[in-house]
C-alpha cells in the first residue's frame, strides 16, 4: 500500500499524524492477530522517525533507529567510500552536511513492503560553497529488523530501486 503524504505537514512528521489504516499493507492484516500488521506498521513509523532525526540534525536520534552494524550506500556511495557501522553513519552524516549543511528529505511517499519500506524523497539545500540551490527526488530502500535498520540503500529512479531490492511493482 502506498501512502501519499499530503503537501502540508506539520512540521514535526511522526506517525501520530497518518492515518492508522494508511500507513500499512493490506496484505499483512492475518486472521489470527496482528503480528505482521504491528511489524509494518512501526516499520513506517520508525522511516519517519528517521527522516525527522535528520531534519532535525539530531544525529544521536539517528544512530537510536540503526542496527549497530548497519550498512549504508548513498547514491554517491561508490565514490564516497564504504559507510558501515555508526561510525560510517557519522562520516556519510558529516560528508553530506559539509556540503549541503541544509540539506533537508522531505518524505513525499512512503511505500510499505513489510520488512522494507520504500520511500519517494525530495531533498532540497544549498551548496556551502555557493548559494546555488539543489533540488532532487530519490528512492530509499531502507531494510527494518527488530526495530532498527540494518540497511539502507538510495536510488535515482523508482524502478531501480524496485530492480535492484528484488521488490515487484504494485
Amino acid at each position: 500500500m502506498r501512502l501519499e503524504l499530503p503537501d502540508a505537514r506539520p512540521a514535526k512528521v511522526s506517525a501520530d499524524h497518518l492515518p492508522r489504516h494508511a500507513n500499512h499493507r493490506d496484505t499483512a492484516v492475518g486472521a489470527s492477530g496482528d503480528t505482521r500488521l504491528r511489524m509494518s506498521r512501526e516499520n513506517v513509523n520508525l522511516a519517519l522517525l528517521m527522516y525527522e532525526a535528520f531534519n532535525r540534525r539530531d544525529l544521536d536520534r539517528m544512530l537510536a533507529l540503526m542496527h549497530d552494524e548497519v550498512e549504508i550506500a548513498p547514491r554517491l556511495g561508490a565514490l564516497e567510500g564504504d559507510y558501515r557501522g555508526h561510525e560510517g553513519v557519522g562520516r556519510w552524516w558529516s560528508n553530506l552536511l559539509d556540503f549541503f549543511p541544509d540539506y533537508v528529505a522531505e518524505v513525499e511517499e512512503l511505500d510499505d513492503r513489510g520488512e522494507i519500506t520504500l520511500g519517494r524523497i525530495r531533498g532540497t539545500a544549498h551548496g556551502a560553497a555557493s548559494s546555488t540551490p539543489v533540488v532532487e527526488t530519490w528512492w530509499q530502500t531502507t531494510r527494518w529488523h527488530d526495530g532498527k535498520c540494518i540497511w539502507w540503500r538510495n536510488f535515482a529512479t523508482e524502478a531501480e530501486a524496485l530492480q535492484t531490492t528484488g521488490l515487484e511493482t504494485g
